[in-house]
């Protein structure tokens, strides 16, 4: 019966199918509205995993790092590479040379910023981490652990968006 409606050109035979129509949409965005996106899921995982995401004056700076679980790179280890062995990595390593630019951070790992491993940090994690960091000169020399998800920029690199991404595996500088 609902197929021939679609043969009948009459007006009512359309206002049923448009309802039928409307009826499928409405119950399809039910569903997806129970299901959670992607980028919810990954947003959820990641809060379980490093705490929040947001930087806020709540948030204690500097971290300890706690106990690692899973691998764990070290940096001088990534020098030179230019391809990640993975999308989302945790990497230690003792903090060679800080650049602090107008609009951005980079964290060096190794003597060549051309190849090394680094970090950075830009925006509102930048103005956050000035306010409570007002020293990155004091990491220097320190072992940190960074996590996150990494791209190629004069060799491996992580951005740090987040207040649980960086972390001190050695004791916190007394000036920070």
């Amino acid at each position: 019966m609902f197929a021939s409606l679609f043969n009948d050109p009459g007006p009512s035979a359309r206002a049923v199918a448009t309802l039928a129509f409307s009826g499928c949409l409405w119950l399809a965005g039910a569903a997806t509205a129970e299901t959670p996106s992607p980028e919810a899921a990954l947003n959820a995982t990641l809060v379980a995993r490093f705490g929040a995401l947001e930087w806020s004056g709540d948030d204690r700076y500097p971290m300890p790092c706690d106990d690692a679980e899973g691998v764990v790179y070290r940096a001088e280890a990534l020098d030179g590479l230019w391809a990640t062995p993975a999308p989302f990595l945790q990497v230690e390593g003792r903090l060679a040379a800080v650049y602090q630019g107008r609009d951005r951070w980079f964290l060096n790992f190794g003597e060549d910023y051309r190849a090394d491993f680094s970090a950075s940090l830009q925006g509102r994690a930048l103005q956050t981490v000035r306010r409570y960091w007002p020293d990155p000169e004091s990491w220097l020399g320190r072992e940190v652990r960074i996590f996150g998800y990494v791209d190629t920029w004069n060799g491996l690199f992580i951005e740090w968006d987040f207040p649980g991404q960086f972390c001190f595996v050695d004791p916190i500088p007394d000036s920070a």
